[in-house]
């Protein structure tokens, strides 16, 4: 069974991860029309600056799996892939327990 401090510290892994999302997207939707005002190609650097934020939700979401008692290193590199990924793997660790889907205890 998930001790509660490992599940509060999961819980908390999630909250920071969807604020960095939410900045994340945010942000570099802020610079893509900054650029774009200024006369640049800004989509590129917008999307780079998301995902890169993106690497640091997927950290979070690697340790909230990981503290739920699943495969770290699966969840991290599946929320690493794009930012939508991320967004989905932070739901399925969210409400996994709504639907069933919670890990069996050890």
């Amino acid at each position: 069974m998930i001790d509660p401090a490992s599940a509060s510290l999961g819980k908390r892994h999630l909250d920071i991860a969807a604020v960095m999302w939410f900045l994340g997207v945010l942000g570099g939707a802020a610079v893509g029309v900054a650029l774009s005002h200024m006369g640049y190609d800004g989509e590129g650097l917008a999307l780079a600056l998301t995902w890169l934020v993106n690497l640091g939700v997927a950290w979070h979401l690697a340790n909230a799996a990981h503290a739920q008692g699943r495969r770290r290193w699966l969840w991290g590199m599946l929320a690493a892939i794009w930012p939508a990924a991320s967004m989905g793997v932070c739901s399925f660790l969210n409400f996994s327990h709504w639907f069933g889907w919670s890990k069996p205890p050890a």
